[in-house]
């Protein structure tokens, strides 16, 4: 039970990336209530691409929400570009910025695959 955040709404939005595709599609998500009227904090450990989070901020955008940050834990470049060519009004917070993505849009270094390491996938 929370008591320290007793007034905070949390709401979950699954994305997918299909195998050899590098940008996801939004394979689930939630019937958010009053969400246009809340600061939506959008979390993702990788920001490699930019693809997911920027699909999922224009989504929000959509619902009508207009007050959002980005929030990673480890993030490439090419990412953090995109996301800010696509909504600079989004302020990005991340741990580390590494140092670019290679030919399969794996951030490197890295820490390997978070959805896979989360749910062992493989």
């Amino acid at each position: 039970k929370r008591h320290i955040l007793a007034d905070i709404a949390v709401d979950l939005l699954i994305e997918r990336i299909d195998d050899g595709v590098p940008d996801a599609a939004i394979a689930a998500g939630a019937d958010f209530v009053h969400i246009e009227h809340r600061t939506v904090i959008v979390t993702d450990p990788m920001l490699a691409t930019g693809g997911s989070a920027s699909d999922a901020i224009s989504m929000l955008k959509a619902k009508g929400v207009t007050s959002i940050r980005l929030m990673c834990l480890v993030a490439a470049p090419e990412g953090v570009a995109k996301v800010q060519a696509d909504h600079p009004d989004v302020d990005i917070f991340t741990a580390a910025l590494d140092d670019h993505l290679n030919e399969h849009a794996y951030i490197v270094p890295g820490l390997g695959d978070a959805g896979d390491r989360l749910f062992g996938t493989k």
